[in-house]
């Protein structure tokens, strides 16, 4: 027989001689089940039926009635586990051999430590069976034994463990600030973007950003660059880069393009599809531009994007060294499993969010998720974004600690021509003024100001600065 075997073929644990001394105690003192709290419930009880009389114990307490066995009786009498135990003569007993009511704490202890045994028993069972299916794939099933596991463990926490005197925990914070005021470093990771560093006070870890915007407006330039600033600033963080919308190559150009301009040579990325479009000078500068993209700055082009894709890569790279910034680009193109199999959009995208925000907090990083905006916006006649208008709005809202729009007044103006009353020379002269205006535009900040910055953006390098720098 196999160790298995064998631990499967072993009783469950329980604690019968504890479960008998906390009914025992209550039916003497009903006030003992609220200063036991939460500690304890009918699912603490392994015999089936101590934890219907718990149960009907606790219902009848709450709601200001006498937990005796007379009242029990009046309830149980089709119970056929009432006559079984021997009715009314035994909660006799339980009263009759019940210990002091200030022992109640340790008898709680011991019938909380067999139920945790018992549910870890389960949850060890249930993944021997599910592994055992081929159609699981690993991971997945990894995770949701993580998940099972997590939650018991915190149930199973002794008093405290995850409570922090606020006091010690205020003199921590003033210890960080005095140390960022004496030395001028940002707890954040800063880009050299106004609209992150001015306006944000830079990157913070353990956050979930939502990048949105109509397509053509620059989000994707924005995330490239604000990721490419990271990781040329903290050669010690690691910034991975999963990009749906474009290949590894497509990213290159704009990499290439971006740091050639920087250095005053600026080629388009679009001039870089074919080789033989460019110059021997060109090649030679791309060469040297190649060797400045930072290493730490890593893509992830898979044609279809899971959660656990995600949280798979993410784990395993954190391995490597710690992630200061994650960019996914973008949230609706994601691949969703369960999606028409009584699963809706909202609640599709909701778990992928929600899962993000958490695993943000878990390698301690900040998450940079893209979104698609609704089509509304084309509606109206302020096409500047809002909250309501991300798709699915309200559990992507939610989970965010920040989100973030980006705007570009001039391609609506280009395609639109002049407004009514407008003459086509006035037109003409507000398209050249904001032609290469992006506006950045934070709809929510838990911890900051919501408003608008511009930035200054070169669409055909695919570079975006500061508005100051530009006209300076």
């Amino acid at each position: 027989m196999t160790s298995l075997a064998i631990i499967a073929a072993q009783p469950m644990p329980e604690a019968l001689e504890a479960e008998h001394a906390l009914l025992g105690i209550v039916l003497n003192d009903n006030g003992a089940i609220a200063r036991l709290g939460e500690a304890v419930t009918a699912d603490s009880f392994g015999e089936p039926y101590h934890a219907r009389l718990w149960d009907m114990m606790a219902g009848l307490i709450e709601r200001g009635r006498l937990a005796d066995p007379g009242a029990l009786k009046a309830r149980l009498a089709d119970d056929q586990s009432f006559h079984d135990y021997g009715g009314i003569r035994y909660m006799a007993d339980l009263m009759s051999s019940a210990p002091p009511v200030t022992t109640a704490g340790e008898f709680a202890r011991r019938v909380n430590d067999a139920a945790r045994r018992r549910e870890i028993i389960r949850i060890a069972g249930e993944a021997a069976n599910s592994a055992r299916d081929p159609e699981r794939e690993p991971f997945e099933l990894l995770t949701e034994i993580e998940a099972a596991m997590s939650a018991l463990t915190v149930s199973a926490a002794p008093d405290g463990h995850t409570l922090v005197d606020a006091r010690d925990a205020a003199v921590e914070l003033v210890r960080e600030l005095d140390h960022e005021a004496e030395t001028g470093v940002s707890p954040g990771l800063m880009t050299g973007l106004d609209c992150i560093d001015r306006a944000l006070g830079g990157i913070f870890p353990n956050e979930l950003i939502i990048l949105g915007g109509r397509p053509s407006m620059g989000k994707t330039a924005l995330a490239r660059a604000i990721a490419m600033a990271v990781a040329r600033r903290y050669p010690d963080r690691l910034v991975p880069v999963f990009a749906l919308e474009m290949d590894r190559r497509q990213i290159s150009r704009r990499n290439l393009s971006a740091l050639s301009f920087e250095n005053g040579h600026g080629i388009p990325y679009r001039d870089m599809k074919r080789g033989r479009d460019l110059s021997g000078e060109d090649r030679a500068h791309l060469s040297d531009m190649g060797q400045r993209v930072p290493r730490n700055l890593l893509l992830d082009d898979t044609a279809v994007l899971t959660l656990s894709h995600v949280q798979r890569r993410l784990l395993s790279l954190s391995k490597r060294g710690p992630i200061g910034l994650v960019v996914i680009d973008y949230l609706q193109i994601m691949d969703m499993p369960g999606l028409g199999f009584g699963v809706n959009m909202t609640t599709a995208l909701g778990q992928i969010t929600k899962g993000l925000k958490q695993l943000a907090k878990q390698l301690g990083c900040t998450i940079l998720l893209l979104s698609q905006l609704s089509r509304k916006v084309e509606d109206r006649d302020n096409k500047r974004p809002v909250l309501s208008d991300l798709r699915e709005s309200g559990s992507i809202e939610q989970d965010a600690s920040i989100v973030l729009f980006t705007y570009r007044e001039a391609y609506y103006l280009e395609r639109e021509g002049p407004r009514k009353g407008q003459s086509r020379e006035e037109h003409d002269l507000h398209l050249a003024g904001c032609a290469r205006t992006m506006e950045v535009i934070c709809g929510k900040s838990r911890e900051g100001p919501v408003g608008t910055t511009r930035q200054t953006y070169f669409a055909e390098c695919d570079v975006i600065q500061n508005e100051d720098r530009h006209h300076g």
